[in-house]
């Protein structure tokens, strides 16, 4: 799969633009107002620091990509193409291109968290909505993932015996 990679930028080129205004889009209706707004995206977009992939099926925002504290802010594969190996593909690819050295953490909705663990990803706390999961990974164990964090990281914080 080959997918347009954008830094943030306060401008975009005709052709990124579009992509741009596709993942606004594609994200808002799937992830909502709350976690994905139009303005929140479109700012985010503005910060060189964060990249976003796009592909005819699917969309990923990486924020702080490659530095220390990086977060897959959102990932989304359309419906029709679900099943079939995208969303693997396109985070395997966001963990070889930015995780080198490092952990990415993320907060997912309960529903999708083993396909994650299936990536390396362990739990390190529970949204207090219960609805969401924080996980931070790639890594063998939740120990190493939590030994790489940054020390004042609030995953690692969390004691991985209370959860």
């Amino acid at each position: 799969m080959t997918y347009t990679t954008i830094r943030g930028a306060r401008q975009h080129s005709a052709a990124n633009q579009q992509h741009v205004d596709r993942a606004v889009d594609v994200l808002f209706t799937e992830f909502g107002e709350a976690r994905a707004s139009p303005d929140r995206l479109r700012e985010s977009l503005t910060n060189s620091r964060n990249v976003l992939l796009s592909s005819d099926v699917g969309v990923a925002l990486v924020l702080r990509a490659g530095e220390v504290g990086q977060k897959l802010w959102q990932l989304w594969v359309e419906e029709k193409a679900r099943g079939q190996g995208i969303g693997s593909a396109l985070l395997k690819h966001i963990i070889s291109a930015y995780t080198t050295d490092h952990v990415m953490v993320l907060d997912c909705p309960t529903a999708q968290e083993n396909f994650y663990k299936r990536h390396g990803f362990h739990r390190t706390d529970i949204a207090r909505e219960g609805d969401c999961v924080y996980l931070a990974g790639p890594g063998e164990s939740e120990s190493d993932v939590l030994h790489r964090l940054p020390v004042k990281h609030p995953a690692r914080l969390v004691r991985s015996d209370a959860l």
